[in-house]
């Protein structure tokens, strides 16, 4: 009965990301919930986390963020559980989203800064790459011009060295912005520029 019970959260969990890629969200709460039960009841926690932290993202994407954070707290303690450091890096960077999203910019800051200083231990450049421009976001949110651009800077860097242009284009931008709010229009229109022809790679419609 135990594997069977194992084995039917991870078909709950696996149609609940189906239905949830085709958009049916309120029938993919409904299967990762399921999940979630079995796997809890179960202590199956590594399914627990993974549905926890995917049913977070749901409720990101349906603008409920109160049950987000709620969810992706969970995942993040159920990670921190297991020891999986790349887990909890990534749970520490979901959550600095949605408390983003919920304008409690010092709280994310916090969240970013745990998660890239995770990433950097791992080796993961490309997640390095998303943590720290976050984690300007959060600075320039805040206020931190100084720490804003820092982050910006590097994170336009780091985008370069993956050859990712539409990370280029967004972190060439915003620190582009952080230079026209300080009156710096010669460095804005730099980054704007270099913004400019990144997006354009990508085949950004914002170009």
């Amino acid at each position: 009965k135990f594997n069977y019970e194992i084995g039917l959260a991870q078909l709950y969990a696996d149609l609940g990301l189906l239905l949830q890629s085709l958009g049916k969200y309120s029938e993919a709460e409904q299967m990762l919930l399921k999940s979630f039960a079995v796997a809890d009841k179960n202590e199956e926690i590594t399914i627990a986390s993974v549905v926890a932290g995917n049913l977070g993202l749901l409720y990101r994407e349906t603008q409920d963020l109160d049950r987000a954070e709620e969810m992706v707290r969970q995942s993040l303690q159920l990670e921190e559980r297991l020891k999986h450091k790349d887990g909890v890096a990534r749970a520490h960077l979901n959550l600095g989203t949605i408390l983003f999203e919920k304008a409690r910019f010092d709280e994310a800051a916090t969240h970013f800064e745990q998660s890239l200083a995770l990433y950097e231990e791992l080796g993961l450049a490309e997640h390095v790459c998303n943590a720290v421009y976050n984690l300007g976001n959060a600075q320039r949110a805040l206020k931190r011009a100084d720490e804003a651009e820092a982050c910006y800077r590097r994170a336009v860097d780091l985008f370069m060295g993956a050859n990712n242009a539409a990370g280029v284009a967004k972190a060439a931008g915003n620190l582009g912005a952080v230079y026209l709010d300080a009156g710096r229009f010669d460095e804005a229109e730099e980054e704007f520029n270099v913004a400019l022809d990144a997006a354009r790679e990508a085949g950004d419609g914002r170009a």
